[in-house]
This record gives C-alpha cells, structure tokens and sequence, in this order.
C-alpha cells in the first residue's frame, strides 16, 4: 500500500500523496494501478493550466501592495467541487444521470463542460484523501504549539506538516500526469478551470471594492494588488507610516472576506 522504490526516486511532489491515495481507495473497495499505457486515449498533453498574469514592471514603492493569496487553492476546489475520476460522468451518461438525479446534483465545470456528482450522491476518492491529508497537518500544526520553536521535537513536526502540504497540493498533479492510475486529464482540466473561474471572480469583486486599484501581477491563486489610495513615502516618520498600514490591511481584510 504504497509506492515503488524507483518511484520515490524522482522530484515529483504529487507521488508523495500516491500512498495515502491507495489506501483510502481500497477502503472503498477501489484498486489504482501503479501506471497506464502510453495509449490511453484521455491521456493529453494539451491541459489548459492556471492564470498566471505578466507582472507590470518597475518598482512599485509609491503605494501598498496588497497581497490575495488563497489557501489550498486546488485541494479546496478538487473537495469543493467533489472533483475525482471516481466521481466523473461520462458524456454518454449524462442524460441518464441527469433524469435519475436532478441537476442539483451533478458539478458542471464552467468552461471545460466535464460533468461530476456531488457529494450527496457519492464522494470521491481525491475529496477524501484531501480531506484526510489538511485533517492530518492541523493536528500536527496544533501539536508543535507544545513546543519552543528550534527545538528538536518542534523541528521534527514541522518536516512532517510540511510533507503533509506538499502532498495535500500534489494531488493534483496525479490528474494529469500519465505514469499512475488515477491520471484523468477531465478532473485535471476541472481543478484549473474552477481555480481560473475563482481568479476571475476575485478580479470583478476587487474592481467593485477597490475602484482605485490596479492589479500588478497574478499568479495560480494570488494576486498582487497595488492599493492606489494608500499613499507611502518611506522618509514619512514610522508613525505615520504603520497607520496607512494599518487602514490599507483593514481594508484588505474586508475585501478579503467578501471574496471568500
């Protein structure tokens, strides 16, 4: 119930989660093969990543930058969207599934048009092992609390929540990489294409709120915002400086709370 030796050999992050995949599969009776063919027919190599947006250039020290990060972003969207090839609906199968179910119960990604059920119907194995894998890091996370930071058991810990993100956000890359058994480029396409749909609707929500704001760069699930009514002159005395600071986070936090 784990992976190959030659396997842990590589640099892929995503093959660090392939033995908790396996295990929470054969719990619901699922068996994943190690690989597929070259000649599978889904298997492309055309997947249509995330947003990565060009990054004005020059230095911007005249203003606060504001900073949008989401967290978890894939993970979030593959148990969000109940997102798994165990959960996908084959095109010929969608009108079967749409008669006995309803639409209330099927995902439909908004440009890739791929078809999934919710988790009322069946939750899939990538949701689970998700799930598993954030549970298992916030314990981890509350545990190193009992200890002094640059201790050697506080250390320990912290390698270990640290493998245990790494895994979380490789998942995704199983989806799409054709040297394991989960590999179903219409999931891969799925997580993408919601994570752009969030960007997007992340852009319109700060366009509404911070009319006066410009976005400098955009990457995955970030965005680098320059807050162009927060005006900042580093010779102003520190005071002064630590209250524009302050109101532009309030700000940031408040938009940032409308977004999520």
């Amino acid at each position: 119930k784990g992976i190959r030796l030659e396997q842990e050999e590589g640099d892929s992050t995503s093959q660090k989660g392939f033995p908790f995949l396996v295990r929470i599969a054969n719990k619901d009776h699922y068996i994943i093969p190690y690989s597929f063919f070259d000649g599978i027919e889904n298997i492309r190599d055309d997947i249509e990543g995330a947003i990565v947006q060009d990054p004005e250039i020059g230095l911007s020290e005249d203003y606060v930058l504001c900073l949008f990060d989401y967290m978890s972003e894939y993970p979030c969207q593959i148990i969000g969207e109940n997102l798994c090839r165990s959960t996908f609906i084959p095109p010929e199968f969608r009108e079967y599934m749409l008669k006995k179910y309803g639409k209330d119960k099927i995902i439909i990604s908004p440009t890739t048009n791929h078809w999934f059920v919710n988790q009322d119907i069946k939750e899939g194995i990538l949701p689970k092992v998700e799930k598993f894998l954030m549970a298992a890091r916030a314990v981890v996370k509350k545990e190193m609390k009992a200890y002094q930071p640059g201790s050697d058991l506080y250390e320990v810990l912290n390698v270990r929540q640290t493998q245990l993100k790494i895994s979380c956000n490789g998942l995704y890359g199983l989806t799409i990489a054709r040297h394991n058994g989960i590999c179903w480029n219409e999931v891969g396409e799925s997580v993408t294409d919601f994570a752009r749909l969030q960007i997007n609707r992340s852009k319109d929500i700060l366009a509404q709120e911070l009319p006066n704001s410009k976005v400098i760069y955009g990457d995955t699930d970030s965005l680098y915002v320059a807050m162009l009514d927060f005006k900042i002159d580093y010779k102003w005395p520190k005071d002064r400086i630590n209250e524009v600071l302050k109101c532009a986070r309030e700000k940031g936090s408040k938009v940032a709370d409308i977004i999520t």
